[in-house]
């Protein structure tokens, strides 16, 4: 039968003679911050679905102008993912839209009510991730379960090393992440020359709870931190060198795990010492994005922290005050000049003069050049 076309739908792709795979992605939702009406949001396929089965399970239900922020933070906390927004519809039947959104810290214990006649696989989130995950050999579920620390976009040299150990090759956990996204457990986006990979919010929750059994998570959180420190240290060097485009498309999908990592590192579990060094080589990274009020709360946290301030002749220290006397000279005056001669202070009892240059002039410039950002965003 030459002209006999087979349409299939699969986990992953057949791998058969003349086979052309189209992968089919999340349903689209608005996007974060824009203003949304609800005649604005029902163009949105997750919109429609969740509206249609949450107006099935309860006839009361309407997207309003008092909803319809709250509906689509619901279907983008769940990724667009059809069978969870389906899942969380139906507890409309129970639940304001306002509750869902704030039981979805725990979605799979509230994502359980699937149709009876579904199959066993479909009725609860929590299974039909299950599913998918048991089909996997144990190599992939551990490369899957601790791809879970990574909370934004990471590319496959981060991945490699953050998952790797003496008992897996480079090129194993290679083919394990390929073999994943393959199988639709990881996602894959393509930009100019940079291939990205990212987990779902959902698979995420599930691989984190599967990392948790076992026992891997303290392990894998320092090496998570200690691979940023590792990549912001480069990205510092490479910062006054590169155009500034090509330097944010390498390093801005960073932010989220940056700050997951700091979060950790100061935590009671944590490294404050890898937190004091991450937070001084992200400089740039809040610089470059006009972040000045995380460049504040994160210096501000490792000098109040408790780590070796003497561990590299107190560079890392200088740093750091340098970078705060220069935020909060800019956006609250000269009442912060206190910290500048604190700073000097420091470089001086060191006997560093590469230190007393940096204190005066790059991460004070660096510093300033941020404040002066902000005011005129």
């Amino acid at each position: 039968a030459p002209e006999l076309h087979v349409i299939a739908t699969s986990r992953e792709p057949l791998r058969a003679n003349s086979e052309t795979v189209r992968r089919l992605g999340p349903l689209a939702t608005p996007l974060e911050g824009e203003p949304l009406t609800a005649a604005d949001a029902i163009q949105f396929p997750a919109i429609q679905l969740f509206v249609e089965r949450a107006t099935a399970a309860h006839q009361g239900f309407e997207l309003n102008e008092s909803n319809v922020k709250v509906v689509a933070e619901i279907c983008r906390r769940l990724d667009g993912i059809a069978l969870a927004i389906e899942l969380a519809a139906r507890r409309t039947d129970a639940f304001a839209a306002s509750e869902l959104l704030f039981l979805l810290k725990d979605r799979f214990q509230l994502l359980t009510h699937g149709r009876r006649t579904d199959m066993p696989r479909h009725q609860t989130l929590a299974a039909a991730i299950d599913w998918s995950y048991e089909l996997l050999p144990e190599n992939e579920r551990v490369v899957l379960r601790r791809l879970s620390v990574f909370v934004g976009a990471f590319v496959l040299e981060s991945a490699i090393a953050v998952v790797s150990d003496d008992k897996g090759s480079k090129t194993n956990i290679a083919a394990d992440v390929g073999n994943l996204v393959a199988k639709s457990l990881v996602s894959v986006e393509t930009s100019g020359h940079s291939v990205q990979y990212r987990l779902l919010d959902s698979m995420r929750a599930y691989a984190r709870q599967k990392l948790e059994k076992s026992g891997e998570v303290a392990t894998l959180l320092r090496r998570h931190a200690q691979h940023h420190l590792a990549l912001f240290r480069r990205a510092e060097v490479e910062w006054e060198n590169r155009p500034p485009e090509d330097w944010l498309a390498d390093y801005g999908r960073c932010i989220d795990d940056v700050r997951a990592a700091l979060n950790w590192a100061f935590s009671d579990g944590g490294d404050a010492d890898l937190g004091a060094a991450l937070t001084a080589v992200s400089v740039p990274f809040w610089i470059h994005l006009s972040l000045v009020d995380d460049c504040r709360r994160n210096t501000d946290r490792a000098l109040d922290s408790s780590w070796d301030q003497a561990c590299d002749n107190g560079r890392t220290v200088i740093k750091l005050s340098d970078t705060l006397a220069g935020v909060l000279f800019q956006t609250q005056g000269p009442a912060t000049r206190g910290l500048e001669t604190r700073c000097t202070r420091q470089a001086q009892a060191s006997c560093d003069a590469c230190c007393q240059i940096i204190s005066s002039e790059d991460y004070l410039d660096a510093s300033v050049e941020l404040a002066d950002r902000r005011q005129t965003d």
